[in-house]
């Protein structure tokens, strides 16, 4: 499985915050594009557009290389005060340069016998950083691009001492048009002397008549070949493997958020949150509408209930309290109605009565009285204990008898007289209906 290609990303401020060069990388294939600000955008931000139109990842750290005419380099005295890098003096510097401590931002290299200062004037640059930073760019390095060309070449000499000249036409965001970067290494390999001439044979033969005569480097003269070289030395610094000689990401052009590289992920979670919300304000809107359609469907069902039900009754804005009050009304008579007995045809008693007198007893009953579940008997019996009989009989058949009253009849045997009390569920139990 191939690796994805390493991108490396260069951006060079042509004029400060109105114009850049952006050159990316990705194995030896190299792209460059011309970007400049527009009366309703800002260079910081046409340049966050192209980055990220062009595969730009987040975190991803950037070089920021400055050409030579907007840097001063100063060589110094080896005694001198001024002290190394990012602890440098500015307020040392003002002699040397025509710029005030509050306007520029320098770093030193020192050597044991040299010492060499760059510095840059902040105005536009920071204000072209500080957007840069606010929109999620990691610019990581600050470096003259000359410089970045320099220590790659010396890199490859293999004598200490040389004069490496540079800005040979062909690339030409690297190298100010028409004049040429000299740069004068020590024993140690690294330059004390800087100086930006014009593209003059008579100037170039004075400043590099030295005594004695140190060996000159002039890279190829083959474009390609020195942006490649360039843009490899770019990717040595910001994959950490190499310390640029000179870099003046600090001071008041140094990142000014801590939190920069946190900004996007907090606006991907913030996004994040409001489509949440979003998504939830769309669910509650749906149910509610879901459930005001059932409600008003049931206050419809509603309406048609009063309607039917009190037909003669003006439909009212609060008629679902009126329903209620009738149907109160209604279960009260219901449960008035439930204390009423039962109304129940006389003969149902009646024929509960006759299937329950015994067949092998003889008797005659000349009255019977049946009212409502009441029922009376005056008849005649042989015997008093026949009474018992019967009696026994009609508790079978459903009723509730009292018991009997019997008195001896010397003429006509015995009298009886039953109550009885006709239970209507129990009788339909106990026997047939009609």
């Amino acid at each position: 499985m191939a690796s994805k290609p390493q991108t490396t990303w260069l951006l060079v401020p042509w004029e400060r915050d109105r114009s850049a060069w952006i050159v990316q990388s990705e194995n030896d294939r190299i792209l460059s594009r011309f970007l400049e600000a527009s009366e309703t955008m800002p260079l910081a931000q046409v340049v966050v557009n192209d980055f990220y139109e062009h595969g730009y990842p987040e975190g991803e750290p950037i070089l920021c290389g400055l050409r030579s005419g907007d840097v001063l380099a100063v060589s110094l005295p080896a005694e001198s005060d001024v002290k190394e890098s990012r602890e440098s003096s500015l307020y040392e510097l003002e002699e040397y340069v025509p710029l005030a401590a509050e306007q520029m931002t320098a770093d030193v290299l020192k050597q044991k016998e040299h010492r060499l200062a760059v510095v840059v004037e902040n105005e536009g640059l920071e204000r072209l950083l500080d957007g840069l930073d606010t929109a999620g760019l990691l610019i990581a390095n600050l470096v003259p691009l000359a410089a970045l060309a320099c220590q790659h070449f010396s890199e490859q000499w293999k004598e200490n001492q040389a004069v490496i000249v540079l800005g040979k036409p062909g690339v030409d965001f690297l190298f100010q048009e028409g004049k040429r970067d000299i740069f004068y290494l020590s024993e140690e390999g690294k330059p004390f002397r800087w100086y930006l001439l014009d593209d003059d044979p008579a100037i170039l033969a004075q400043t590099l008549a030295t005594e004695p005569p140190l060996p000159q480097v002039e890279p190829p003269d083959d474009s390609d070949s020195l942006l490649r070289s360039v843009m490899r030395q770019v990717a040595a610094i910001l994959e950490g493997k190499q310390k640029p000689w000179w870099d003046l990401r600090h001071g008041a052009l140094v990142v000014k958020s801590g939190h920069r590289l946190l900004r996007r992920s907090i606006q991907t979670v913030l996004w994040g949150g409001v489509i949440l919300l979003a998504a939830v304000c769309f669910s509650c809107g749906y149910f509610w509408v879901r459930y005001h359609s059932i409600a008003e469907a049931h206050h419809q069902k509603q309406r048609e209930m009063f309607t039917e039900a009190l037909p003669a009754q003006k439909l009212e804005t609060g008629f679902r309290n009126r329903l209620e009050s009738e149907s109160r009304k209604m279960s009260a008579l219901r449960e008035n109605l439930s204390n009423f007995p039962d109304r129940v045809s006389v003969l149902v008693p009646l024929f509960h009565l006759l299937e329950s007198l015994p067949k092998e007893t003889r008797y005659r009953f000349p009255e019977i009285r049946i009212e409502r579940n009441r029922v009376r008997l005056n008849g005649r019996l042989q015997t008093h204990s026949d009474a018992e009989v019967i009696a026994s009989r009609l508790q079978q058949g459903g009723f509730q008898v009292e018991p009997p009253a019997t008195q001896q009849d010397h003429e006509q045997g015995v009298t009886v007289r039953l109550s009885l009390q006709w239970n209507s569920r129990g009788g339909e139990k106990g026997g047939q209906k009609p």
